[in-house]
């Protein structure tokens, strides 16, 4: 079984399992994402496209349902994401950086178990792009190397404070294949590497 056929097997099964849970919140949730830098993998040849830096800070919002039944609990999630890297781009001898912006939308369904006020929790996330990233060569092939949609897992630990404030930490991996699309452009070759993982840190706030 593929991964992807395991995902629609757990969003099933989460499906048929929600009549068996008996406590539903609602929440909202904001916070900073640090991710490592996606890198593009080119052949030898005229362009060559390197990070600035190996990190960078993004942030995040969005709301979560957490629907209860005694220890185990199932939180489907949507928030919006935005990232924005630095490159240092050259191209036939001309060397410049370029602001890269990447805008999702992610879908995450979680699983967890709670003891008092630490949770901990897992599960598969969908992440569809909102838009086009900028393209670092000015070439129409550079756009086709990103996937609309990805498949990621999210694994973390909360914090349930007072007052209904939600705190978490987690860490964030992608499913399937190492690289985003492989375009030939010129007489290169690019590939994106997509073991570019990532925390979040997040705080929200439950009705």
């Amino acid at each position: 079984m593929n991964f992807k056929k395991s995902i629609v097997v757990f969003i099933f099964t989460a499906l048929i399992s929600l009549p068996v849970f008996s406590q539903i919140k609602f929440g909202i949730k904001t916070g900073a994402t640090a991710i490592l830098v996606p890198v593009y993998g080119i052949t030898f040849g005229s362009v060559y496209i390197e990070p600035t830096h190996p990190w960078n800070f993004g942030t995040h919002a969005g709301v979560f349902l957490r629907i209860n039944k005694e220890v185990i609990y199932f939180q489907p999630e949507m928030a919006f994401e935005s990232n924005a890297f630095k490159y240092t781009v050259i191209n036939n001898y001309v060397t410049k950086d370029v602001k890269q912006r990447i805008n999702k939308l992610e879908i995450p369904l979680l699983f967890g178990a709670q003891f008092d006020i630490t949770r901990f929790f897992l599960g598969p996330s969908a992440s569809i792009k909102i838009g086009l990233p900028t393209a670092l060569v000015n070439d129409p092939d550079f756009n086709k190397l990103f996937d609309k949609i990805t498949w990621e897992y999210q694994v973390g630990f909360g914090i349930d404070l007072p007052e209904k404030i939600d705190l978490e930490v987690r860490f964030r991996g992608y499913l399937g294949k190492d690289s985003e699309g492989v375009e030939k452009i010129g007489y290169q070759t690019f590939t994106l590497d997509r073991c570019h993982f990532s925390f979040l840190f997040s705080i929200g706030y439950m009705f």
